[in-house]
């Protein structure tokens, strides 16, 4: 086939009457009796255009060549014909003043073996024989002869697509669509036709000899939604309905969805959006992972917002829509098999979806198949590499600056070794301990100190505790289509392996969409999709950096090691109480990684049908209906051989004394089993009546929708929990849960034990909305346009007082195409030029049981008498509640320039929501203090700037260039709550991180410092300038304000450089403009030890340097350490220092998110093997480029608001990949 490309060398021009033979054929549709007359004026029409048109061209001995070259430049006629068609004719002599084109042709061709045919403005060449007739009649060349293909370009819904861009590759023919999507172009069997539309997928075809031997044969080509970046001519989703972006009010926004494939880094959708949409701010790292969904199947998603924190109680999250319905949980969600993301930003694009939409909406499509598409099979799949997490990004102190410290420390007078008996003494401690009683000498307490200084565990951490994670995916699809029918299905499996040992975590998923056309006016849609998610951890402790830098977890001889001072108890108490109870209380956790277990299964099943049914003259009838089930469940069982299990039995074990025989309430055998079944049934009805049509003889378009949607949620928990489970026998022992709630005396470990679990325990939700909408977009002239919408929501999640019931939800806005005003034809440079205004009101629902017209009871969990079961009132009843709303204003700016080679996209909005959710007091006489009621005002402001640019495009290079760009700032207005009184201290408000009225959300507050006073005390500022230290000189006037923990620019920018098959792509993210508090010296008194119960322990490496003497205050801003009790630690206040402005920095700073380099593989042994297309390409990920702190912190693992410096679960990612089209 490229062979026979080859042999060509042609050319055509648009044919501009194309169009009106499209218009043509409309009018004989709707008047058939004046068939005749019309296409004969067509013919008398194009035969005198080509009549009317003239040639002037003299010359000896040209090439026939030249002579076509001068018939296009004056008249606009192509030729096209093959090469050797040109090169082996012969040269011509002619001389001709305004001859009429025909007569030329026909003067050019004389003696030539060469006939033409004139179809639209294109001049098609075809050989003779000797005999004279058309060489494309001989049968062995009748499959190589070129003919006329007709044809139609239409949507996924049937509509014609004007504009649409077909051609030949390697050939010079090509041609647009007309106003009704035809198009006429010669071509020739075996070739393959690509067809391109802004905002839709590439199309292939093969032209076959049907196409040329069947009568009056035209071929429809449906083209399927894509995303673009480097137009604004996206076509965006509501969840409703399909809207083409250059005629949509709304402010709508797309991910680069090249960008959102490749990123392998994570299967999170979330996660893969960062920086790719203006106004979505993703929070990165482990502080913004959330569980995603109330109940069910519960998945984990990475936290995000839409244009700003818009509530203080209530969810800030966007509402996920999956193919139209709303969904809790995208986390299941395969990447692959998503084809289309819009993101629903202001009152226009997101009222629709009512009192769920403050926070923004999301609307996800997954893939469908093409009709009239061959059978297409494609594979998709990556590994990802992170390894172990990055133990060099820790500030912590060495084993020997650690001992040294340890031993400065060491205060045997104020911590009495006697009264540590139930605590942790840590094993440097011991040894000075020992040290001190005389039970080892000074040698050898320092030879023993000097071997523990000599240690570092890091390595053992990293090998016994770790392994290098790593994530793959592999993804097998096919997709085809027929003209009546066509699906798209896929299989995938992911297989996800943290960086605990010997856990497991595979996903499983099965996609099935199928379109039907049931008949011209009837079809129907069916969207299914199944996730399976296996997981196993086991108990492997969260050991990390902060450590004690010298304990090891296993010996030289590689024995395991027994950590008994972790879990408190001097060896004297844990002897007496194992010897009474016949309990082993040894500590070890390695011996017990592997001794419990956590199995999760979560299954997810989404089934959605849409009808689309054609009644008359533009209305039409759309029906989606959604069921969802996401059952889950998950098993944890710990044997006894865990120490947690054996401590409590020792709990509940009555034993006097060692000779006693044990009397033990729980079983000490077997182990602690506990079974959780959650699920979700969700099921939504939606019925839309539909007019589509146009106005004053196609100049204007409308379309109106009015309907009715009713959904309903049912979730549900239930807890059971087993003593003395054997997994063999799969049964567990009876306990005594009413005499163990009541308390035990004298048991071993204590003097009272009360058992407050019960065995099985049961939570139900279900939440009805019920709706009422209408949606209206019109657009005049093809330059204004009216987009509204107006939505009335009924449901449980809200008071039933008529006020709150009935409130609307509505949207108005406008857009005015500037750039096709008269004014603007001047501004060759300007493409597109577009301007929105828009405002409505959005709603935030509170969840199901906020508002009840009863009161909502439940069972006492620790009521077991025999007298019955106990109920109490846990939420008194509430009409009046209602749901949180968002007055939204947006003014947008949409330009395009140069050709296309510059697309930018500016807001500017307001956010205004009122009603905010809080706590409010109640009468007391009702016998509640709170209940939950509308009380405050939060704003919202900002900028939203998206830009895209085609920097380069010469020849086999180009280079293109996404920017986005988000500016927002908020302020918490009022929120008066019943617990407001709790804020009004001096340190209430430094410690504040959530909110704090009359400030940015999440703010940060801080003391000024004013440095330590000669005896190492931290002292500040107070308002009128004084400096103190006494701890109850601050009032909340003394505190400052120092910014926001959420950040006020954030954005993304994306370079994508090809080069022939080549491409790299480099991706970067930056958040800017907020602040967080450095991680500072925690340790001011007590001991230096470990942790009881935890693995922590080390010093932060700022310890060494606090103030030690009179005058370090001129050198360092660390207070003083103070051992034990004493009246010197009532005398300062260490939230001077560590709420502190000195320690708040800024939390600016940018990332290379990924870089990925590909290469498109072209093989022609690739092709005999029935593979069509190969990408393959590696990804590393995670590189900062700069942050504002000089103290190397970075912020996507630093608790802002404590300035806790996290573990970074890996320095850099890793992966490899492969796309291949069979």
């Amino acid at each position: 086939m490229q062979k026979s490309a080859n042999r060509f060398r042609m050319r055509i021009l648009m044919p501009v009457i194309n169009r009106a033979r499209a218009g043509t054929f409309n009018q004989m549709l709707l008047v058939m009796k004046l068939t005749f007359f019309l296409l004969t004026v067509f013919f008398l029409q194009l035969h005198a255009s080509v009549m009317s048109q003239t040639v002037s061209f003299s010359g000896r001995n040209m090439s026939i060549k030249e002579a076509f070259a001068a018939i296009k430049k004056q008249t606009g006629y192509a030729v096209f014909a093959q090469a050797n068609l040109i090169t082996s004719a012969r040269p011509v002599t002619v001389d001709a003043h305004d001859m009429p084109l025909t007569a030329f042709i026909d003067l050019l061709l004389k003696d030539q073996q060469i006939t033409y045919r004139i179809v639209n403005k294109s001049i098609i060449l075809s050989g003779t024989t000797a005999t004279g007739i058309p060489a494309e009649s001989e049968p062995d060349k009748q499959e190589q002869a070129m003919f006329l293909l007709n044809g139609q370009i239409i949507d996924a819904r049937g509509l014609p697509l004007d504009g649409a861009t077909i051609r030949v590759p390697d050939t010079q023919r090509s041609t647009r669509s007309g106003a009704h999507g035809t198009f006429t172009l010669p071509v020739m069997v075996g070739e393959i036709l690509r067809v391109s539309f802004v905002g839709y997928e590439i199309r292939d075809i093969k032209i076959t000899a049907i196409m040329k031997t069947s009568a009056n044969f035209e071929l429809k080509i449906g083209m399927k939604l894509a995303n673009t970046t480097l137009t604004g001519a996206t076509i965006v989703s509501n969840g409703y309905q399909q809207l083409n972006k250059e005629r949509a009010a709304g402010s709508f926004a797309k991910p680069d969805m090249q960008v959102f494939t490749k990123r392998t880094g994570t299967l999170d959708v979330m996660n893969r959006l960062e920086g790719l949409v203006a106004g979505l701010s993703v929070t990165p790292g482990p502080n913004g992972l959330m569980s995603s969904g109330n109940f069910g199947a519960r998945g984990t998603t990475q936290m995000a917002t839409i244009r700003g924190k818009g509530s203080v109680g209530l969810s800030t999250n966007p509402l996920y829509v999956l193919n139209g319905l709303p969904v809790e949980d995208v986390s299941a969600l395969n990447p692959d098999d998503i084809a289309d993301i819009t993101v629903l930003k202001d009152a226009v694009a997101a009222s629709i979806w009512g009192a769920r939409a403050a926070n923004g909406v999301i609307v996800i499509n997954t893939k469908t198949g093409t009709r009239n598409a061959p059978v297409t099979v494609r594979y998709s799949g990556f590994i990802n590499v992170t390894g172990k997490p990055d133990f060099s990004y820790g500030k912590w102190l060495s084993s020997r600056d650690y001992i040294q410290q340890a031993r400065e420390l060491f205060d045997p007078v104020q911590f009495p070794y006697q009264t540590l008996s139930y605590g942790v003494i840590a094993p440097h401690e011991q040894i000075m301990y020992d040290q001190y009683r005389g039970v080892i000498s000074a040698d050898e307490a320092n030879r023993k100190l000097d071997s523990l200084s000599g240690i570092n565990n890091i390595g053992q951490i990293k090998d016994l505790w770790y392994r290098n994670a790593a994530t793959s995916n592999h993804t097998v699809s096919i997709s085809a289509g027929t003209p009546n029918y066509s699906f798209y299905g896929s299989l995938s499996y992911a297989n996800i392996l943290t960086n605990r040992p010997d856990d497991k975590n595979r996903t499983y998923r099965v996609t099935l969409n199928q379109d039907f056309n049931i008949n011209r006016n009837l079809k129907v849609s069916m969207k299914g999709a199944f996730a399976e998610n296996v997981s196993r951890s086991y108990n492997n402790a969260a050991v990390r950096d902060q450590f004690l830098p010298y304990q090891l977890f296993k010996d030289a001889q590689g024995n395991v090691l027994n950590l008994n001072y972790l879990q408190g108890w001097s060896d004297v108490i844990r002897t007496d109480y194992q010897t009474r109870s016949r309990i082993n209380l040894d500590y070890n956790p390695l011996a017990e990684r592997l001794a419990g277990y956590d199995d999760r299964t979560t299954r997810t099943f989404n089934l959605t049908g849409d009808v689309s049914l054609k009644i008359w003259k533009g209305i039409s009838f759309l029906g989606t209906y959604g069921y969802q089930v996401a059952p889950g469940m998950s098993k944890g069982y710990q044997d006894f051989n865990v120490y947690n299990v054996r401590r409590q039995a020792l709990n509940f074990t009555v034993a006097p004394t060692a000779s006693s025989t044990p009397i033990y309430y729980l079983p000490v055998t077997g182990g602690t089993y506990v079974l959780q079944n959650n699920d979700l049934r969700a099921w939504t009805s939606r019925n839309q009546l539909v007019y589509t049509g146009t106005l004053r003889h196609g100049a204007d378009r409308i379309n109106i929708q009015l309907g009715q949607e009713a959904r309903e949620e049912l979730a549900s928990t239930n807890t059971t929990k087993i003593f003395g489970y054997n997994p063999e026998l799969l049964s567990g022992e009876l306990v005594d849960y009413q005499t163990l709630f009541r308390g035990l005396f004298n048991t071993v470990a204590s003097g009272r034990s009360v058992l407050s679990e019960i065995p099985y325990f049961e939570v139900e939700q279900r939440s009805r909305f019920s709706s009422l909408f209408m949606l209206l977009n019109y657009t005049f002239n093809d330059k204004y346009s009216v987009d509204g919408s107006l939505r009335r929501d009924q449901s449980n999640a809200i008071g039933s007082d008529k006020s709150t019931q009935n409130r609307p939800t509505w949207s108005i806005g406008f857009r005015w195409d500037i750039g096709k005003e008269p004014f603007m034809k001047n501004l060759t440079w300007i493409d597109k030029a577009g301007i929105r205004a828009t405002y409505g009101i959005t709603g935030n629902a509170p969840p199901a049981g906020g508002a009840s017209f009863y009161d909502i009871l439940v069972r006492e969990s620790g009521n077991l008498s025999s007298a019955g079961a106990g109920v109490s009132i846990n939420s008194p009843a509430n009409r009046k509640l209602s749901w949180e709303s968002t007055k939204n204003t947006n003014i947008g700016i949409d330009l395009t320039v140069l050709k296309s080679r510059l697309t930018a996209t500016m807001d500017v909005y307001w956010r205004s929501t009122t009603d905010l959710t809080g706590l409010i007091s109640l009468n007391p006489f009702s016998g509640f203090r709170t209940t939950t009621g509308n009380i405050g005002n939060l704003r919202n402001r900002g900028i939203e700037l998206s830009v895209q640019s085609v920097n380069v495009r010469a020849g086999r290079w180009e280079w293109s260039t996404s920017l986005t760009f988000s500016y927002n700032k908020n302020k918490l207005v009022s929120y008066t709550t019943a617990l407001s009184y709790l804020s009004n201290t001096a340190d209430a408000k430094a410690a504040a991180a959530d909110y704090f009225v009359g400030y940015s959300m999440n703010p940060l507050f801080a003391y000024r410092y004013a440095g330590l006073d000669n005896a190492g005390d931290p002292q500040i500022y107070l308002k009128n300038g004084a400096v103190s230290k006494s701890p109850t000189a601050a009032t909340v006037d003394d505190i400052v304000y120092k910014g926001t923990q959420i950040p006020v620019f954030n954005g993304g920018m994306t370079n994508n450089i090809r080069y022939q098959n080549y491409a790299l792509s480099i991706n970067m993210i930056y958040n800017m403009g907020h602040v967080m508090r450095k991680d500072i010296n925690t340790v001011y008194n007590s001991r230096i030890t470990a942790n009881q119960g935890s693995f922590l322990g080390n010093l932060n490496a700022y310890f060494p340097d606090r103030w030690k003497q009179p005058g370090d205050e001129r050198i360092t801003d660390i207070p003083r350490y103070i051992a034990g009790e004493s009246p010197l630690l009532s005398n300062r206040k260490l939230e001077y220092y560590t709420l502190a402005d000195r320690n708040i920095v800024s939390a600016s700073y940018i990332k290379i998110r990924d870089i990925t380099f590909s290469y498109d593989l072209q093989n022609k042994l690739l092709q005999k093997a029935g593979i069509s297309a190969v990408n393959l390409y590696v990804q590393a990920t995670n590189f900062m480029v700069w942050k504002a702190n000089d103290f190397d912190i970075d912020p996507e693992y630093h608790v802002l608001y404590n300035g806790t410096r996290e573990l970074p679960p890996f320095k850099h990612g890793y992966s490899f990949g492969a796309n291949i089209t069979f």
